[in-house]
């Protein structure tokens, strides 16, 4: 029967929502709890990153989900994956020259308008396919641009830039630059970023994580007592094929599809309170010390929530 057949792919999903389910937000497995959260993000957050051809980045949440502290199902897949991107991931060897032919070691680069790297070393580094605008600098030419289109495979691919240092700008003289930066004035005062005026914060904990992550849990809670029972139905299957009433065949096959809400909303739900909590604010402790403030604490038995505010 098609219902049996099925039964490895589901079992798998077993693990996943049982091993998840597991962890807890006591403060004796709050750091096992934290690895697994954070192994199930950069699980989820991979896929979609490489999806989107950004494989320098999901190379990265790959090899978080691989590491050894993760769940043995999600470690497979992350390692699995890791090396096809890996194959798939271009790189770039670039090589500068000035109008004698020599070697230019100091290069600013940038990429798409981000930073690349600062020095030519001759060493490959990893880019994502798709085209992409390079802008080289370096003290004492014209600053030099050039669009490439990156295919994915490409290792190693060489890129060189020819520096025209003829024309080199007299002693003394500006040279303006989108990266350029003006000296300081001093009658403005004391830059903000000085280390004076250093802003300390914290990073609150949002409710809306332990919100998401109680519906999350709630889910997986769910989803295992539907596996549970599947797995039960699948095993009165047994003993009575090839003779089994159709009936049971159809409510097991109804329990299997009910089963992947509740796995949704668990998966949903832990993944977006793991990316809030991964990514909530720095707040200014002053701005926190006004502002309203919502906190969760263990207590003997239970836990204890209080809401406070400061006018």
């Amino acid at each position: 029967m098609r219902i049996l057949q099925s039964l490895g792919g589901f079992t798998r999903l077993v693990v996943i929502g049982a091993v998840v389910a597991s962890g807890s937000l006591s403060s004796d497995s709050a750091m096992a709890a934290d690895d697994k959260q954070v192994c199930l993000g950069a699980y989820i957050s991979a896929q979609r990153l490489r999806n989107e051809d950004k494989l320098v980045e999901a190379r990265e949440q790959l090899l978080l989900c691989a590491r050894d502290v993760c769940p043995a199902t999600l470690k497979k897949d992350c390692t699995t994956w890791a090396a096809e991107v890996e194959q798939a991931l271009p790189s770039v060897v670039i090589e500068a020259r000035n109008s004698d032919g020599g070697d230019v070691i100091d290069v600013k680069v940038t990429v798409d308008g981000k930073p690349f790297t600062d020095r030519i070393d001759g060493k490959p580094k990893n880019i994502n396919p798709g085209v992409h605008t390079f802008h080289y600098e370096t003290e004492g030419a014209p600053a030099m641009d050039e669009k490439v289109a990156i295919r994915a495979g490409d290792k190693m691919r060489k890129l060189t830039v020819k520096f025209n240092n003829k024309g080199k700008s007299p002693p003394g003289a500006a040279t303006a630059s989108p990266d350029s930066s003006a000296a300081p004035d001093s009658s403005a005062g004391p830059s903000p970023t000085s280390t004076g005026d250093k802003v300390e914060g914290t990073r609150p904990v949002p409710a809306a994580v332990y919100a998401l992550g109680g519906i999350g849990l709630v889910g997986f809670g769910v989803f295992t007592y539907f596996a549970l029972k599947f797995d039960s139905q699948v095993s009165d299957l047994d003993a009575c094929k090839p003779s089994c009433a159709q009936s049971k065949v159809d409510d097991a096959s109804t329990t299997r599809t009910i089963s992947y809400i509740p796995l949704g909303v668990g998966v949903v739900g832990v993944g977006v309170a793991t990316i809030l909590y991964l990514t909530r604010p720095t707040v200014d402790n002053k701005s926190e010390a006004r502002g309203p403030r919502f906190d969760v604490k263990q207590i003997s038995g239970g836990g204890l929530a209080t809401f406070s505010t400061t006018f």
